[in-house]
């Protein structure tokens, strides 16, 4: 099971909302030195496996595949550098697609395939992430 919380934005009267965060840990495909845990938003509106800031991606050092389109929630789809890299995903290393892409790492749809994904939305709330059992 993978957890984290849901960070709240905003106080009351006002509208609060807030994000859906886990830790992930992430590495270079072959070197187990060069890993990584960073805090990735949640985001079932990205089809990606992760999104991460380019520091990182260049601070691990990671295999570039190449530019892959990536549409963002605007509608519009633009370029990406995609690298290959290894994500700690409910304790097993899986093989994953790093978007390079400013602001918040994101978690996607791809990594979060055959899961069931859970939160308690309000400040604080849990949430979980499970393996779908056949």
């Amino acid at each position: 099971m993978i957890s984290g919380k849901v960070h709240a934005q905003g106080e009351p009267p006002r509208l609060v909302t807030g994000k859906a965060i886990v830790s992930v840990t992430v590495g270079h495909m072959t070197d187990d030195d060069r890993t990584v845990t960073v805090d990735a938003v949640v985001d079932t509106g990205a089809t990606t496996f992760l999104t991460l800031p380019p520091e990182t991606v260049r601070t691990l050092d990671f295999h570039y595949i190449g530019e892959r389109p990536a549409e963002l929630a605007t509608g519009e789809v633009t370029m990406t550098d995609t690298y290959a890299a290894r994500v700690l995903w409910d304790g097993e290393m899986r093989t994953a697609v790093v978007h390079e892409a400013s602001g918040e790492p994101l978690l996607g749809m791809a990594l979060l395939w055959g899961n069931r994904l859970c939160l308690d939305a309000q400040p604080d709330g849990d949430v979980t992430i499970d393996k779908i059992q056949p």
